[in-house]
């Protein structure tokens, strides 16, 4: 799991190339989890049958992970039998839970970490982007238009930066590749036992 990180860091657009070892490990997230998906798209299908067709034009066009997930709730809840259906919502908050990684992963800045050659840094986007935003306004309204707690805001905007920083390994990599390959693994087996008629009919 990876840990919070303390100490220096840089924000190098390059970060992935020049760890590359560990840069490779992103673009292989991303990879499973298309096929992850693919997964979940091959399961829509398998439990409207015969109305399959209209289930990709439904789905495949939703980019939000959230809502898609929400979509096959839906269908399942009209489709599926009662322990299917509990069965799917069990593996929905592992889908969602190990799809806010997948996310923080692909979405993230990474940074190098000066004093740790075989680690990254992911710098949370929203928090980077507050404290910027904060630093902006302040210098915008000049040392006349500051109120007294202007300041506390930037480094208050700063501390929380800071404070979200995340240390990778590759173990750390790994960890979130096999929770993946294990959700792609668990809907392809659900999606087996669609076929084999558990649905309503």
């Amino acid at each position: 799991m990876p840990q919070p990180f303390k100490g220096d860091w840089i924000a190098d657009p390059e970060a992935l190339s020049k760890r590359p070892k560990l840069g490779l490990h992103v673009g292989i997230i991303a990879s499973l989890w298309s096929h992850m998906e693919y997964g979940l798209a091959s399961l829509i299908a398998n439990i409207l049958n015969v109305d399959a067709a209209i289930a990709s034009k439904m789905y495949l066009p939703v980019k939000s992970e959230a809502a898609r997930l929400s979509i096959i709730e839906a269908i399942a809840k009209e489709n599926l039998n009662a322990e299917m259906r509990s069965e799917f919502n069990k593996l929905r908050i592992k889908i969602r839970n190990t799809g806010a990684e997948r996310d923080r992963v692909v979405h993230g800045i990474w940074a190098l970490p000066i004093s740790k050659p075989d680690s990254l840094v992911l710098v949370d986007v929203s928090k980077m982007s507050a404290h910027f935003a904060a630093l902006v306004s302040h210098s915008a309204k000049g040392v006349k238009g500051t109120k007294p707690n202007d300041w506390e805001k930037v480094l208050s905007a700063r501390r929380e930066q800071f404070d979200s920083l995340l240390e990778y390994t590759e173990n750390d990599f790994l960890q979130i590749e096999s929770r993946i390959n294990d959700r792609r693994i668990e809907v392809g087996e659900f999606s087996s036992k669609v076929i084999q008629g558990f649905v309503k009919r």
